[in-house]
């Protein structure tokens, strides 16, 4: 694939891992999926439905006998481990079972340095009341919903102007050709000249298509998708407890991007997702146009 020119947005070839990773997004299907919500995007599928899920199996088989490889890396008993550290030396938190006492019971530990076992249950409960206290008021929900709504219109309009010159660069580029081309056989450029000047517009030209497909192709968010977001926000407790393994983990990664420590006194001050920053929320509502940038961490990358 690389050969035949497969590059990433940046021009750079794709590792093994990044092929891997662009074979299994459903988004080329014309869907997206976001804390277990599969919406039908307002964009173009490139790929059926039917040929992703026949390449989804071939992806986890063994090379040495072709059979699909049955292994399990999370927990579902665990769902906060690899989200929450060690308030001593923030190291993220393994978690294992341990038997005694007529039972089995639950703890997560920290492996580096080795402080004491902490009991699943007060973990989890502490964490599900974390989030009761992080869940915002239905006014503040209000407000990040106008704000959400202001950005994506300023988006698309700014997306709208992108497009216009992206396409009358192309078409600039087209006349470019053949005036190359009729040059060419006027003689004015010799053979070598015109292969170099097509050879460069093409260049620019596969550029700027690739440009225009990903600007036709970005999710715009519908409306019920951000509705049923802003719903998850008020109670947040709620969607946790009754989440697969899979979403808590994209939740929990999302909430708090870079972990978070937990001591003696229970959860510690973290950096958490843009959205659920109180005072943000209401700066950001106060205007009209929210930067770019904000947006982008409301959603994630």
């Amino acid at each position: 694939m690389t050969r035949e020119g497969l590059r990433t947005q940046k021009r750079n070839t794709l590792s093994v891992n990044g092929f891997r990773k662009l074979l299994t997004r459903r988004t080329y299907t014309g869907f997206f999926t976001a804390f277990g919500q599969t919406v039908h995007g307002e964009f173009e599928a490139i790929v059926s439905e039917e040929l992703f899920l026949r390449v989804q199996p071939k992806l986890h088989r063994a090379r040495e006998t072709g059979r699909v490889v049955a292994y399990r890396i999370n927990n579902p008993n665990f769902p906060l481990r690899g989200v929450v550290r060690c308030a001593k030396c923030g190291a993220l938190l393994t978690a294992s079972n341990s038997t005694g006492h007529g039972g089995t019971y639950g703890y997560y530990r920290c492996s580096r340095c080795r402080e004491r076992s902490l009991r699943k249950a007060a973990v989890e409960n502490q964490f599900t009341q974390l989030l009761r206290d992080l869940s915002l008021k239905p006014a503040l929900t209000e407000m990040l919903g106008v704000a959400i709504e202001a950005n994506l219109t300023s988006k698309r309009s700014m997306g709208a102007k992108q497009m216009a010159q992206l396409k009358a660069r192309l078409a600039t580029l087209g006349m470019r050709h053949r005036q190359i081309l009729d040059k060419s056989l006027s003689g004015v450029f010799s053979d070598s000249d015109t292969k170099k000047l097509i050879s460069e517009a093409e260049q620019e030209s596969d550029n700027i298509q690739s440009q225009i497909a990903a600007a036709e192709g970005s999710e715009m968010v519908p409306e019920q998708v951000i509705e049923r977001e802003l719903a998850v926000l008020q109670d947040m407790a709620t969607f946790w407890q009754k989440a697969s393994l899979t979403i808590k983990q994209q939740f929990q990664r999302f909430l708090f991007p870079e972990g978070i420590a937990f001591g003696e006194s229970g959860f510690g001050t973290c950096k958490t997702a843009f959205c659920i920053q109180r005072k943000a929320v209401v700066s950001m509502s106060e205007n009209t146009m929210v930067a770019p940038r904000r947006i982008e961490l409301l959603f994630g990358d």
